[in-house]
């Protein structure tokens, strides 16, 4: 159930995120969970952000991510510990619109995790690489 879900809020792990080299910070958009995100100012391909996260226990989880689409937004490819997760994300959109991908089930042990976001292109309609993080849930299986 949503209950014993673990969310991660992007905005609220600024001090354990560590970027590529783009400016990263937080973001305040009304549609958010929390009324804050994150953006990754990236600038190319190859730009990501990565977030020390604490799994709280063993197990296989589904994997969520949400985030502000937007017209200057990149393609995001989500990994954990160097995994890839899903499908990459394409976070454009003409209008603001909040988002979330379902990113299918990792198993993960307890305890401390890598996740990685980072730029593997851009929608041909956007005129930038940015990439927005709200949160990211974990829901047991």
């Amino acid at each position: 159930t949503m209950k014993d879900a673990t969310q991660f809020v992007a905005a609220n792990l600024m001090s354990s995120s560590t970027s590529s080299g783009p400016s990263y910070q937080v973001v305040a958009w009304n549609q958010f969970i929390t009324g804050n995100g994150t953006c990754l100012y990236a600038t190319k391909a190859g730009d990501s952000v990565s977030i020390n996260v604490s799994v709280p226990a063993a197990g296989t989880y589904d994997i969520r991510f949400s985030t502000k689409k937007h017209n200057q937004r990149g393609i995001g490819q989500l990994s954990i510990d160097g995994t890839k997760v899903g499908s990459p994300m394409d976070q454009y959109s003409a209008a603001d619109v909040w988002y979330e991908t379902d990113l299918g089930n990792v198993t993960l042990t307890a305890g401390s995790h890598v996740i990685k976001l980072a730029v593997t292109g851009e929608n041909a309609a956007s005129t930038g690489y940015y990439l927005a993080i709200d949160t990211i849930k974990l829901l047991p299986q």
